[in-house]
């Protein structure tokens, strides 16, 4: 039913460890097949990596470790490893699309994790709600790890299943961006129908200059929102590296207003109006425009509300022995994950 697609590039030990997390996650439910979370993860069946690294000596001993990974984890599942030395991100995002062949789809960071637990209930989401163009779900944020766990914050304020389904496009995208800019997860890592992926890969693979990553991931959201109806459900999807992530988040919600365009591309922003205009031609550009622009100046003053939140040193930080929304025994296998590779995603040749 689901593929996980993951692009990467230069970064071989972070796919090394993800590539252990899900054989050891496959092996378990194996040795273990009742249960909930054994059932869900049955909904996974195929898992496609898009490598645009220049093969060289450079990375030779990792990629060695990340080949038998990769033999290991055949026996559970489904895998295609393919190797696209120079190509752009985009270019590998429509690849991946390409080899799809399942009704949904999972794109996931390369330093991330997917939690197969949540995938029945989004499925169940998707079922209850054919118009539905995205689940997403609940992440979980690593900030580092200990001697026994996973150093672990909640990436959003407590929500109870949220639904965005308003038949304006206008105003399920208001509804978005302020449940994001409050603390909402972002789409970009959700569950979503391979067809709706597929069209979007294809959307920017003419105009892919001029768009770098933020403008491309806010493009994206916004096609979501315009293909159809969002849930948040309640379960745990991701568990995402946010070693580095959240200094560039926190850069990125303290730069000043000016710096909206510069951020998301203002090719970004005309695509979008493009793309309404096209649903509700009497929503003129120009103003469809200026409406984006005003919701996203919009982000400084909601993200200061949750800096707080946000803050390490004071947000709560919990190792991973006990998180309601997640198995313990998933948590475990991630940080077995981390701690095993540890040497080959931190240092000097990734």
């Amino acid at each position: 039913m689901i593929t996980l697609i993951v692009p990467t590039c230069n970064r071989p030990g972070k796919v090394l460890r993800l590539l252990q997390y899900l054989t050891s996650t496959f092996a378990y439910y194996s040795a273990f097949p009742v249960g909930v979370d054994a059932s869900s993860s049955r909904h996974l069946t195929k898992i496609i990596v898009a490598d645009g690294t220049e093969i060289d000596r450079t990375h030779e001993r990792t990629y060695s470790l990340l080949d038998s990974q990769l033999s290991v984890l055949k026996n559970f599942i489904s895998v295609e490893y393919h190797y696209l030395p120079g190509q752009s991100l985009v270019d590998r995002w429509l690849f991946l699309s390409s080899r799809v062949s399942t009704p949904f789809v999972m794109p996931i960071g390369d330093d991330d994790l997917p939690i197969l637990s949540g995938f029945g209930p989004a499925l169940r989401t998707f079922q209850a709600h054919p118009n539905a163009s995205a689940v997403a779900g609940r992440l979980l944020n690593i900030r580092g790890l200990n001697t026994t766990s996973l150093n672990i914050c909640i990436g959003e304020r407590p929500y109870s299943n949220i639904a965005l389904d308003h038949s304006c496009i206008l105003s399920k995208i208001t509804q978005f961006y302020v449940l994001n800019m409050l603390g909402i997860p972002a789409l970009f890592y959700s569950l979503q129908p391979a067809s709706i992926l597929r069209q979007f890969w294809s959307l920017l693979q003419s105009n892919q200059s001029g768009l770098f990553y933020g403008g491309q991931e806010f493009l994206h959201q916004n096609f979501l929102c315009i293909s159809g109806d969002i849930f948040f459900i309640d379960d745990a999807l991701v568990l995402r590296d946010f070693t580095y992530w959240g200094y560039v988040r926190e850069a990125i919600r303290e730069a000043p207003e000016t710096d909206v365009y510069p951020y998301y591309g203002e090719k970004a922003i005309h695509m979008i109006a493009d793309l309404i205009h096209a649903r509700d031609p009497l929503l003129t550009i120009d103003c469809i425009k200026d409406f984006l622009d005003g919701l996203l100046r919009l982000g400084p003053s909601l993200s200061a509300s949750r800096k707080v939140f946000d803050d390490p040193k004071i947000s709560e930080i919990i190792t991973s022995k006990y998180i309601p929304c997640v198995d313990r025994r998933t948590l475990r296998r991630a940080y077995v994950a981390w701690r095993t590779t540890l040497g080959y995603c931190y240092n000097a040749e990734d």
